[in-house]
């Protein structure tokens, strides 16, 4: 959160004592004529919500979902105390204003209902690089009776057929889905006029039984709770299903830290351990430099004005820590984190090098079965970001040095 002394004298040249629907207002206008100050008291003001939606998310998924504290803060905590101007930010692009406190400020429309900081809170949950990572752990921030309405028939039978219950009728789990999503706008239409939000809804037994007359409100409940797990399932590729509850049910998962025993029950006994390792290879060193190169040119125009950003870029690819690299450039590690995005990168190049490796028959089992699908991306995925040998450097830091030598000048 920000330090509030700057910010702490426009609040007292303006006569604010404490945050107040009127006091944003006055703010929002101050910082619309050009009173900079009154711009930094409001991302003081949103940095509050803001922080606390990042604990409360990190207490609630942390442990489950291997989320850091630090890498979320830096999707949305980014801001300094600083001056910036109001009116030259809102000419921006939205997506284009930093940090994100001014984003929330400058996108801020009164007009909606919300105030400043509920309009924190929603701006949030919307922010793309947070999604991706918390997506990439298997988190979606939308309720699930939000996202049981918002999902078409072909993703909940794309779902149920990837990740659903056997004991599931698919015909039967598609007219309940159909069923909730005709029902549920009147029945939320109803909550909110009687309590004046939207959000907290759920359904009540009455509409559960409106949607399947011929079964108790509980059963109907815990089907739309099973498509709602296999959706989230199909969207993060892991959330409800991961490795672990995979293993609890005894199915053996391979090594994510070596591939020289991996697949050894999925794949086919007709290659030698050693001609599969050169399948797996060969396969990620095709799909490794485009993606690489791909992610290093996204970034190459901030260069220019961010020198700091093709530095961290070097280091990485020298081996070097995330903290060291923080420390170098002047940046927090959560900085670093959102900048590089490694698992993110490792991930997408471990997918693609996996369909390809399913094409072969020596694979073909382990594409037979989801979990063993999973077990070889992610096998695939921490043999990039990790050297098999101290002192060694990962596959993935020497692709970037690699595409750092064609794209330097």
């Amino acid at each position: 959160m920000l330090e509030p002394a700057l910010a702490a004298d426009a609040a007292r040249r303006h006569g604010l004592e404490e945050p107040s629907r009127s006091a944003d207002r006055m703010l929002l206008e101050a910082a619309a004529g050009g009173d900079d100050g009154a711009f930094l008291c409001l991302r003081c003001l949103v940095s509050e919500p803001l922080e606390q939606k990042v604990r409360a998310i990190h207490r609630e998924r942390a442990q489950r979902h291997d989320l850091d504290l630090i890498t979320l803060a830096g999707f949305v905590l980014d801001d300094r105390e600083q001056t910036l101007s109001y009116q030259a930010l809102c000419k921006l692009p939205e997506n284009d204003v930093r940090p994100f406190t001014a984003q929330v400020v400058c996108s801020y429309d009164g007009s909606k209902g919300a105030g400043l900081p509920h309009w924190a809170r929603t701006k949030f949950q919307g922010n793309r690089e947070l999604k991706a990572y918390l997506r990439e752990h298997g988190v979606l921030l939308i309720s699930s009776w939000a996202l049981l309405k918002d999902s078409s028939p072909t993703r909940v039978r794309e779902a149920l057929e990837l990740f659903g219950s056997a004991g599931v009728s698919m015909e039967r789990a598609l007219a309940v889905h159909a069923a909730y999503r005709q029902g549920q706008p009147a029945a939320k239409a109803v909550y909110v006029q009687r309590t004046g939000k939207s959000s907290g809804w759920v359904p009540d037994d009455a509409l559960l039984q409106q949607i399947a007359p011929d079964q108790p409100p509980v059963t109907t409940r815990q089907l739309l709770e099973t498509i709602d797990k296999a959706i989230r399932r199909l969207l993060t590729q892991q959330g409800m299903g991961s490795l672990d509850a995979l293993a609890e049910q005894g199915q053996e998962l391979v090594d994510p830290n070596s591939l020289d025993n991996a697949f050894q029950s999925g794949v086919e006994a007709s290659e030698t351990a050693a001609e599969q390792l050169a399948n797996i290879q060969a396969a990620l060193e095709r799909a490794m430099p485009q993606a690489v190169l791909a992610a290093l040119q996204a970034d190459q125009p901030k260069w220019a004005r961010s020198p700091e950003r093709l530095q961290t870029w070097r280091l990485y690819s020298e081996g070097a820590g995330q903290r060291l690299i923080a420390e170098s450039v002047g940046h927090k590690q959560g900085w670093v984190s959102k900048l590089l995005q490694e698992k993110q990168l490792a991930t997408s190049i471990a997918t693609a090098a996996a369909v390809e490796l399913q094409r072969l028959p020596a694979f073909a089992a382990v594409g037979r079965s989801v979990a063993g699908a999973e077990q070889l991306v992610v096998a695939l995925r921490n043999h990039l970001s990790s050297s098999e040998q101290e002192g060694d450097i990962a596959p993935l830091r020497l692709a970037v040095a690699a595409a750092l030598s064609r794209l330097s000048p």
